[in-house]
């Protein structure tokens, strides 16, 4: 009885030991390893998931060089490689700026440095984004601005992969790629991780995957356009012209892109002017071309109307065209000499000719001159 007594009044010094005993020395070494590993293995998680994106981004981009021949991608990528302010002016929009304006052609009669930032099918609702995108670098350039992006109101896939394709990773990007997916209908990360990352939608475009021709990169071309038709079609387009001096009602859509822009330009104090490429148009498509012009003219905003000016330019439609949409080499340079006469006399833009920090325009212009013959007189 005695011993069970002392037993039971043992019990509660045992417990208040045990609960100032000293742990085991192996225990804490172990739980002290352990806090810095789970540090080091969700830092290397990070940096792996961090590889992960930068390797889908370059994948993505590369794959595109081969899936557009290299022409966009080229175009685009190289107006980063331009010394920053360097450019007197900028030229923005879809294929009917880049197959009209012949920079390294301007470079060569006027010395004026004016760089096509221009993609297939470029929508309206871009706009904003890709000023923003040039200005980055090119804060001081005049922007022309082609309307013949005002003729098309949707938003597609390839329109929204031709920029995102090529612009570098930032927030402007990510905004732009949100709002033309809003504009576009394209809703869900979904359908819009591959605007993001390229390469989860080649299993739509490995097809068109295949090494580019000879000298047909684009590379090094001031954004000079190296296609094949373009350099060596002849079309005769002799009735795809309607003139008409009736105007019709401009989408609202449209209206408020236009609005967009218009704010945009005066908020960020930038010295712009519109152009309209002249091509063979229907009748509908040409009184919305005369509102359009009415439009941006009304808002104070100079407009280089190639339509009404057409005999001026000089461009002959049985020769100067390549398709019933775009004009050849000779018709781009015609258009690219009188577009250039206007730019000069209204925002002075100077002759750079002979200054040797321009020496890569003259590069430029001989490189070009080269593909063009390389490419004529291929078979």
């Amino acid at each position: 009885m005695e011993s069970e007594s002392l037993q039971r009044k043992a019990e509660p010094l045992t417990s208040a030991q045990d609960a100032t005993e000293t742990p085991d020395p192996a225990t804490v070494r172990d739980n002290k390893q352990k806090k810095p590993r789970r540090r080091h293995n969700a830092l290397r998680t990070i940096a792996f998931l961090l590889l992960m994106v930068l390797a889908f981004d370059i994948a993505g981009r590369y794959i595109s060089i081969f899936a557009v021949d290299g022409l966009v991608f080229w175009r685009t990528t190289d107006f980063y490689l331009e010394d920053r302010n360097s450019l007197d002016a900028v030229v923005l929009g879809s294929s009917s700026t880049y197959s009209f304006w012949d920079a390294t052609y301007a470079w060569n009669q006027y010395g004026i440095t004016a760089y096509p930032y221009s993609t297939p099918q470029q929508p309206l609702a871009s706009t904003c984004y890709v000023l923003e995108e040039c200005r980055k670098t090119q804060p001081d350039a005049v922007y022309l601005i082609n309307l013949n992006l005002a003729l098309v109101t949707d938003v597609e896939t390839a329109m929204i992969h031709f920029l995102s394709d090529v612009m570098p990773p930032s927030l402007n990007r990510i905004r732009m790629i949100e709002y033309l997916c809003d504009k576009g209908g394209f809703e869900g990360i979904a359908n819009k991780l591959e605007y993001y990352y390229p390469i989860f939608a080649m299993h739509e475009r490995w097809r068109l995957c295949h090494l580019p021709e000879k000298g047909k990169s684009g590379k090094n071309c001031k954004g000079g356009s190296v296609d094949s038709t373009f350099l060596k079609n002849v079309e005769d387009v002799s009735g795809g012209f309607y003139f008409t001096d009736v105007r019709s009602e401009i989408p609202e859509g449209t209206r408020e892109e236009l609005d967009h822009i218009f704010s945009y330009l005066e908020e960020n104090n930038i010295q712009a002017a519109f152009f309209m490429s002249p091509a063979p148009t229907s009748e509908p498509v040409m009184e919305m071309i005369n509102s359009v012009c009415d439009y941006v003219s009304d808002a104070g905003y100079t407009v280089y109307n190639g339509f009404e000016h057409f005999d001026e330019i000089g461009l002959d439609v049985r020769t100067d065209f390549c398709d019933n949409s775009h004009t050849n080499i000779s018709g781009a340079r015609k258009f690219t000499r009188w577009l250039s006469q206007q730019i000069i006399a209204d925002f002075g833009l100077p002759d750079h000719r002979g200054e040797e920090a321009y020496l890569s325009w003259d590069e430029a212009y001989e490189h070009y001159e080269w593909v063009v013959r390389t490419k004529q007189m291929s078979g």
